[in-house]
This record gives C-alpha cells, sequence and structure tokens, in this order.
C-alpha cells in the first residue's frame, strides 16, 4: 500500500493531511500511524523506486540520485557526441576505443540502473541492446572493419540514438521536455534501430564468420527490443503516461 505516483509521494513526505487520509485508506491495518517517513516503510528496492520516481517528477527538484543521473547522461552524451563527429568525419578507426569505453560502461551502469530501479526502463530490453552491441564491438569489429564505412554508419546509428535518449532523460531529470524532444525520443528509432541493426549485420559479416542459427537468434533479439520500443512509442505518445 505504499504511494505509487511521484504526487503521492510528494504528498506523504510532506506528511499533509489529505495524504495522511489516502493512506489509512490504503493500508489493511487501521492502527498504523498516520505519520509515517515514507523511507522507512519500503523495501530497499522499493525505496529506490519511490526516489527515482520522486527525481524525476517535474517540479521536484534535484536529489542525489538526480544529480548523479544527470552527470552520468552528460558524460554518456559527450563521449557519444565526439564519437559521431569523428565518424561522421571519416575517422571510425580513431573512433573505437572511445565507443569501446563507452560501451563497457554502458554495460555494467545502464543495466545496473534499470536493475536496481533508479530509472524507468525495461531490464530485459536494456541488457539485450548493450549485450548486443558490445558483442558486435568486441568480437567483430577487426582493425579492417575499423576503416570501412560500415564502422562509420554503426557509430553514427548508435551515437545519434544515445545522444536522443540521453537529451531526453536530462530534460525529465530537469523537469521540463520539450514536446518536440518527446517526439523525437519516441520516433527516431523508427529508422535509426533498422539502420543499426544493418550495420551491425554488415560488421558481423566481414568481421567473422556467419552462423545462420546465431543470426536468426540475433534477428529475435532485435525484434524484441524494436518491438519493445514501438510499445513504448504508443505508450508516451498516447496522452495516458503513467507517473
Amino acid at each position: 500500500g505504499w504511494p505509487r505516483s511521484c504526487q503521492q509521494v510528494r504528498d506523504a513526505q510532506r506528511g499533509t493531511r489529505e495524504a495522511r487520509a489516502r493512506a489509512l485508506q490504503r493500508v489493511e491495518n487501521p492502527r498504523v500511524p498516520t505519520r509515517v517517513p515514507f523511507p522507512t516503510r519500503l523495501p530497499p528496492a522499493a525505496r529506490v523506486r519511490a526516489r527515482a520516481l520522486l527525481a524525476m517528477a517535474p517540479g521536484a527538484g534535484m536529489t542525489p540520485l538526480s544529480m548523479y543521473l544527470f552527470a552520468y547522461n552528460g558524460l554518456m552524451a559527450l563521449g557519444w557526441a565526439v564519437a559521431v563527429v569523428m565518424s561522421a568525419v571519416g575517422h571510425p578507426a580513431a573512433a573505437t576505443p572511445l565507443v569501446s569505453g563507452l560501451l563497457a560502461v554502458a554495460v555494467v551502469l545502464d543495466n545496473l540502473h534499470c536493475l536496481t530501479g533508479a530509472v524507468r526502463g525495461s531490464p530485459a530490453a536494456s541488457i539485450v541492446l548493450t549485450c548486443g552491441r558490445g558483442t558486435i564491438q568486441y568480437l567483430f569489429l577487426t582493425e579492417a572493419v575499423r576503416r570501412t564505412p560500415w564502422a562509420a554508419g554503426l557509430f553514427i546509428s548508435w551515437g545519434v540514438a544515445d545522444l536522443i535518449k540521453l537529451a531526453y532523460y536530462n530534460s525529465s531529470l530537469a523537469g521540463k521536455v520539450p514536446p518536440e524532444l518527446r517526439w523525437l525520443r519516441y520516433s527516431a528509432f523508427v529508422v535509426l534501430y533498422p539502420a543499426g541493426f544493418t550495420f551491425e549485420l554488415a560488421v558481423w559479416i566481414l568481421g567473422g564468420e556467419v552462423s545462420v542459427p546465431l543470426v536468426l537468434l540475433y534477428v529475435l533479439l532485435a525484434g524484441f527490443v524494436f518491438t519493445h520500443a514501438l510499445k513504448q512509442r504508443a505508450k508516451q505518445l498516447s496522452g495516458k503516461r503513467k507517473a
């Protein structure tokens, strides 16, 4: 029976009379004290989730968690911006070490953020996306492939997709997301994801032996990520977003 929306969390923290009345209606035991600090009444995972929701609520202000996420997103965006520019001007080989570092960080921290509830998102989709990119990067992006236009296209498609995502995340943390950025966040993937999948397959073919079962598994996982993104687009752009 803990508050599930950002507004309910804020009301419960302030201890307003209306919030206490609503809380008492939800609990099964009517003898629960009317003033209970919400962090002590929630399981650890629920506390992290509640703080994340509160941090992303419009006007909530910057908490230590939101400040950390804001800085993390900014640094990742800076790295991807440099990688995209280097690849666009014809130096994907020089950008490879930077991209490798960004992917290594994402495999660990992006998935950790999702698994702990620090950010909203599907842990399964995050794991498939980050680990899939890492597999392509570390197993098939050979020295020869790094110098091809396929590697440049791969880094640009990955980088632009992440730059849009990170800009959206930080706008959410700041409490104001422009409608144009929201639309771009949940629409650009329609072009960028298929382009990225195409470049990934090309790098795979150029950099290693192609196994039909593995290709079928790749297509299945890519379809899962794309379908998840389509569902998120329908939810976010339909006007029925959850807090």
